[in-house]
């Protein structure tokens, strides 16, 4: 049976949070053989490194993105690709936010029936929705990691950055979806 990358994501994460149990810490995976430094000073990941997840705060009124690295030889390296994985996440959140309207209007019976598979229609409503939500996106919290690796005598750096982004940016109105669909 083969499983794609983000499969497997999904699965270590899973079993790290039930390996976690109720602490809010948890001890680094051993990617090479020395963590050599953490720029929050503790060996110790903080939980939302772990979760990966997007949580969506009614209290605060934020949708929180959790970005992840690979492995980089700069620390710069390491940010911006822990920010480029929480914007693919911010904009992968509003095409299903966009898809739910549409499939909410078609299950209502808001839509006209002569329309032929809305969803390829909509490119324009997503991508907007999408710019929009990637320009309120805002960096809350950021984890550094930098590790040795022996057999190979070099050091690399792994970033983690837990973004948040206003609800309301993914707020999608009908009028919205039916005006994109009316554009031909």
């Amino acid at each position: 049976m083969k499983l794609n990358k983000m499969t497997l994501i999904a699965i270590t994460l899973a079993v790290g949070a039930l390996g976690a149990g109720c602490s809010s810490t948890y001890k680094p995976p051993q990617v090479a053989d020395t963590l050599i430094w953490t720029s929050d000073s503790e060996e110790e990941r903080p939980m939302w490194t772990l979760t990966g997840e997007i949580q969506e705060d009614a209290s605060e009124e934020v949708v929180r993105f959790v970005g992840m690295s690979n492995r980089h030889s700069t620390q710069k390296g390491a940010r911006d690709a822990a920010m480029d994985d929480a914007r693919r996440q911010v904009a992968n959140y509003a095409t299903t936010e966009v898809e739910d309207v549409v499939t909410r209007m078609e299950e209502g019976g808001s839509l006209q029936s002569n329309i032929q598979d809305p969803m390829q229609k909509l490119e324009r409503v997503t991508t907007q929705v999408s710019v929009h939500a990637l320009s309120k996106m805002k960096p809350v919290d950021w984890r550094f990691e930098q590790w040795g690796d022996k057999a190979k005598g070099k050091t690399f750096f792994q970033a983690f950055v837990r973004a948040s982004v206003p609800e309301s940016t993914f707020d999608v109105q009908e009028n919205e979806i039916v005006s994109a669909l009316e554009v031909e």
